[in-house]
């Protein structure tokens, strides 16, 4: 019977006959401690459980301590344009910087190497910005360039001088200028800009690397009554001229329309006065001339041409 009323309800307990008050305290104690489960310190930040609010705020301070906004800079993309240039002309060198930061800052760009500048940029959180230092070398060599720890070089040489003009033999000082002229008094005529030697003297029999820019318009059409119809661009050592004046000069056949070329061509300190009759050009300081012009193969002159044996202003030494 005992038994039973014990199991009544669970949350009645029986107390036992002759327990006493004294019995019946530290029985109710016992209860509640099982009850109430121990108090827990949670972080707000990352979850960790501790058993004390000291713990707790120890935890945050070594492991959340509170970081105010701060700006920061990333420099990069750096740009050199162009790469190689005329003394006094202008090189582009550019950078992006970006805040990758949470506050809003001022960051300075500072260029160096061979040349010294900066640049102060205020840039919000999140937004990248251009940043670019116009640059003008003063002497023919290789440059170094920095920016923010990025680093790059361009190259600075001497300008060619133009030839003289290949129609009226006006002189100019720089390429520009002669295109200008050949625009505005020569329209839609083909002509030669520059032809430098690679070396300045040349043995007698032997040959040199000649360096040339020439304008291609639109040519006039050839006849076809010669086998050989074709436009040809020559540079030769003049006074010594053979029966074909380009044999022994840089040659190359052009088209009609192909604007603005380059290229290099080989000029022998050789000529042949007669077919079959090849001599060496004697020892002496001659000058480099151009033409344009179609050849009949048999060797017997221009069968048409632009300009003949014009002066390109350069000079080479035979020895």
């Amino acid at each position: 019977m005992a038994e039973e009323e014990k199991r009544i309800s669970p949350a009645i307990v029986i107390v036992p006959i002759g327990l006493g008050l004294a019995g019946l305290g530290a029985l109710a104690l016992a209860t509640m401690l099982r009850a109430a489960p121990p108090t827990v310190f949670i972080c707000p930040h990352c979850g960790a459980e501790f058993a004390t609010e000291e713990e707790l705020n120890d935890h945050i301070q070594a492991e959340h301590p509170e970081v105010p906004p701060v700006a920061e800079f990333r420099v990069s993309n750096l740009v050199i344009s162009p790469s190689e240039v005329y003394i006094g002309e202008p090189v582009i060198v550019s950078c992006s910087v970006e805040n990758i930061g949470t506050a809003t800052g001022d960051y300075t760009v500072t260029l160096g190497g061979d040349f010294i500048a900066e640049q102060v940029v205020s840039l919000a959180p999140g937004q990248s910005v251009t940043v670019s230092f116009e640059l003008t070398p003063q002497e023919a060599r290789t440059y170094q360039v920095s920016v923010n720890g990025l680093t790059g070089s361009f190259v600075a040489t001497e300008a060619l001088e133009p030839v003289p003009c290949v129609y009226c033999g006006a002189t100019f000082s720089s390429e520009a200028g002669l295109i200008s002229h050949m625009e505005s008094s020569h329209p839609g005529m083909p002509y030669l800009i520059y032809a430098y030697p690679e070396e300045s003297q040349v043995a007698s029999g032997g040959s040199c690397l000649i360096n040339y820019k020439a304008y291609i318009p639109t040519l006039r059409a050839l006849s076809t009554a010669y086998y050989n119809h074709s436009w040809i661009l020559w540079i030769t050592i003049g006074r010594y001229y053979s029966t074909v004046p380009f044999a022994y000069g840089a040659w190359r056949r052009v088209s009609s329309g192909q604007g603005f070329i380059e290229g290099t061509g080989t000029v022998r300190a050789k000529y042949n006065p007669a077919p079959y009759d090849v001599r060496n050009i004697p020892r002496g300081t001659y000058p480099l001339v151009s033409g344009l012009g179609s050849f009949h193969n048999s060797g017997h002159g221009p069968t048409d041409l632009y300009w003949w044996k014009a002066d390109t202003g350069q000079t080479i030494t035979v020895v």
